[in-house]
């Protein structure tokens, strides 16, 4: 085998459609067709690997997707639109028109806060959408900015009134907690963002007669392999737990807002098989047997509170060093000094050639 093994990628999508090919309403979402638009992501948030994993980011043709689509509307009502960034796809609005003047109606996991237009919120509302997502990721600029979200406080309170005016009932936001550095200003900033939303949609509740409800998901940041903060440690337990405390304690006092948050026992598990090395394979058969956590990391030599909370060090070798991505992980350090810095980098550009994956 060689050293490294690189990945492999499809270059045109229409080659090779990917589509819901088992229609069954027991799934979850077997109500619809579910099709993907695009692969891949040109933004570059630091913390996502689906975001660097999947590069180059690349569309299909609005023609083949029509076709996609009209054979899915002989099986199913709505058409569910797949993709790392679906509301970046070019022909959006082109799309949802065509799926609308054929009697059907489209769904989408999120929609994107800086390009969201009110033609894409009635479409969505038309297609019997109760409840969008946002995904502001982080509450404070800061923050947004060290993740390279590349979003303001302005551009959040936009798409959340862009929803209001629109007729959407409900929103959904994602946050993360625990990112590398995040401080008490950091926190009080997340909060009066909330409030700020609450505000908002307080208002456009008003108007309609009726508030609707704001869902917060809040979730910690784990650290992904084949990104630029594969070299930082997960926030503290302790950390963790005081930041939902606070949160608890802020939606409890907002009509209408409930907290959803992921268990932080849960999060170490997912960031221990995420920064974890070979040894992790072993580790799975004794947990699906029923062994603690603790145990079964006591019984293979492993030391969860390294594996988790320590930063490591930039020249020292990662487990999945073995995996050849694409891009330059000279790129990647890069990119981890910029999120220190809190400084953004440009996304993708059809002629860039920054990263390594487009040659």
């Amino acid at each position: 085998a060689p050293a490294r093994v690189r990945r492999q990628w499809l270059g045109d999508l229409d080659a090779s459609p990917t589509v819901a090919s088992i229609q069954t309403r027991e799934t979850e979402f077997g109500d619809m067709y579910l099709m993907e638009v695009a692969r891949g992501c040109g933004r570059g948030c630091r913390f996502c690997a689906a975001g660097y994993l999947y590069l180059p980011a690349r569309e299909r043709s609005l023609e083949s997707l029509e076709q996609q689509a009209a054979r899915g509307l002989s099986c199913r009502q709505r058409i569910g639109l797949v993709g790392a960034a679906v509301s970046d796809y070019s022909h959006l609005e082109e799309l949802s028109g065509a799926i609308l003047a054929q009697g059907g109606g489209i769904s989408l996991a999120s929609v994107r806060i800086d390009s969201l237009t009110a033609a894409e919120v009635e479409a969505l509302a038309a297609s019997g959408h109760k409840t969008l997502a946002l995904a502001p990721e982080a509450g404070s600029q800061r923050l947004r900015d060290a993740i390279n979200k590349q979003i303001d406080r302005d551009q959040i309170l936009r798409a959340v009134d862009l929803l209001g005016a629109g007729g959407i009932a409900n929103i959904k936001l994602y946050l993360m907690v625990g990112l590398p550095g995040e401080s008490e200003e950091d926190l009080v900033e997340t909060e009066e963002l909330i409030r700020a939303i609450h505000e908002r949609w307080r208002l456009h509740g008003r108007e309609r007669g009726r508030m609707g409800r704001i869902i917060l998901s809040v979730n910690p940041f784990i650290p992904k392999p084949a990104t630029p903060l594969q070299w930082c440690g997960m926030a503290q337990r302790g950390w963790i737990k005081q930041v939902f405390r606070r949160l608890r304690s802020l939606t409890g006092s907002l009509a209408n807002t409930e907290l959803n948050v992921e268990s932080p026992r849960q999060a170490e598990l997912q960031a221990l098989l995420a920064r974890g090395d070979r040894r992790m394979g072993e580790l799975l058969p004794l947990l699906s047997g029923g062994m603690p956590l603790q145990k079964a990391c006591e019984q293979l030599g492993i030391a969860p509170h390294v594996e988790l909370y320590a930063d490591r060090d930039l020249e020292a070798p990662l487990p999945w060093d073995t995996l050849d991505t694409g891009v330059q992980k000279s790129v990647l350090v890069e990119e981890y000094r910029r999120y220190q810095l809190a400084r953004t980098t440009p996304g993708c550009r059809p002629d860039c050639r920054r990263c390594g994956v487009c040659g």
